[in-house]
């Protein structure tokens, strides 16, 4: 990476999940920095993941609690 805007490329891919890896950091602190912006983006897509998968348990034993007894 020699420009920001080579950065921001990146972090964008990146962050897209697609990563063609046409461009990569090579200094120690551009790597750490990536490691960091991809750690966040997993926490993040896990975060995204487990409130929708609460949210759909959630619904679903509702659902079943509404249901009259025998049915």
């Amino acid at each position: 990476m020699r420009t920001f805007g080579d950065a921001v490329w990146w972090t964008c891919s990146t962050l897209a999940t697609v990563g063609y890896g046409d461009i990569a950091p090579v200094t120690p602190m551009g790597r750490l920095i990536a490691v960091g912006i991809m750690a966040c983006g997993l926490a993040l897509l896990g975060t995204v993941a487990g409130s929708f998968s609460s949210w759909l348990i959630q619904v679903l034993s509702r659902e079943d609690s509404e249901m009259p007894p025998g049915s």
